[in-house]
């Protein structure tokens, strides 16, 4: 699994100009699910994630976890970050068919992550 986190204030994902998801203060977590990938990577890479102390405590510092701020995580799914482009200038139509294959491991993490802190939000 790969993951690109980033801290938003406001972060929204719109497919054919309709918003299918919006978060407040929180992480945009673009998910990349790669072939092998199993339950136990997609737990270890959400705990690190919600358990990431990037938010400031009381003295401004970087100490605080998604969990403690009460965050909202917006997980969009990106085939991309496992792009192979070593040997071609465009990304190849193997590399997609194995991707459409872990669609399964996306929705493991939507339930996961709720249960897991129970105060963000996907």
């Amino acid at each position: 699994m790969r993951a690109v986190v980033q801290r938003v204030t406001s972060a929204d994902v719109k497919i054919d100009g309709e918003v299918k998801g919006k978060i407040d203060n929180g992480f945009m977590v673009l998910l990349g699910v790669g072939n092998g990938d199993t339950a136990e990577d997609m737990k270890y890479i959400a705990d690190k994630i919600i358990n990431l102390r990037v938010f400031s405590d009381e003295n401004d510092k970087m100490n605080l976890s998604l969990a403690d701020v009460g965050g909202s995580m917006l997980v969009i799914s990106q085939f991309t970050l496992y792009g192979d482009y070593i040997s071609a200038t465009q990304w190849s139509l193997w590399a997609r068919i194995k991707c459409m294959r872990i669609l399964s491991p996306m929705c493991e993490i939507r339930a996961y992550i709720p249960k897991r802190a129970n105060l963000v939000r996907i």
